[in-house]
């Protein structure tokens, strides 16, 4: 009888954004057609898995910046305000 084998789970470390490359060209780009009419059923749900992926981003990303713009709105404001004075 086969021993059993042990589970070895390894954490992968989290992205950080340390901006180490910002100032590096870019070296290559990839682009492709989101929907591959082409592709079978199995591999349509991981297409549209990943579009669905893109829109929770983009969402995310309108939402942050509506923040960002309503600061910079109210800062724009308040020095508006300041040189009045």
């Amino acid at each position: 009888m086969q021993q059993a084998q042990p589970i070895i789970i390894i954490a992968t470390k989290k992205f950080t954004y340390n901006h180490k490359l910002i100032n590096e060209p870019i070296i290559a780009f990839s682009e492709s057609d989101l929907w591959n009419p082409f592709d079978n059923n199995d591999n349509g749900i991981l297409t549209a898995g990943k579009i669905e992926n893109l829109r929770i981003t983009v969402k995310s990303n309108a939402r942050n910046f509506l923040r960002l713009q309503t600061i910079l709105e109210a800062v724009s404001k308040i020095k508006e305000k300041s040189t009045r004075s």
